[in-house]
């Protein structure tokens, strides 16, 4: 039971007197020094931060409207269709034929629910 105690010392004992530990190499322990403010000589210490004025609000430009199609009348008395890179230029005639067609190929189609 002696033997085992005086064993128990031994060991602890670097723990709690630090010229022991830095002889046997081992790190230096604060084990008591629970209630002391430690110091720090690897902590850089950073300016204060500069005050910094508010920047102004910019309003963001507002993107070019995209047109998708066109129609209008030409002056030759003429009714243009324009889309993408294609335009279609067709006289009352043509606008008539072209609205006949749309209905055939709208009447084929499904009501959609």
């Amino acid at each position: 039971m002696l033997v085992q105690l005086v064993w128990l010392v031994l060991v602890a004992l670097p723990l709690m007197c630090n010229p022991l530990a830095r002889w046997l190499n081992m790190k230096e322990t604060h084990m008591f020094d629970w209630f002391k403010k430690r110091e720090y000589s690897n902590v850089v210490k950073f300016p204060e931060p500069k005050v910094v004025p508010d920047t102004p609000y910019v309003e963001p430009p507002k993107p070019e409207a995209k047109i998708f199609y066109r129609i209008g009348a030409t002056d030759s008395n003429r009714v243009s269709f324009s889309m993408g890179h294609m335009e279609i230029t067709m006289t009352r005639l043509g606008c008539q034929n072209m609205i006949n067609q749309l209905e055939v190929f709208m009447n084929q189609l499904e009501d959609e629910e």
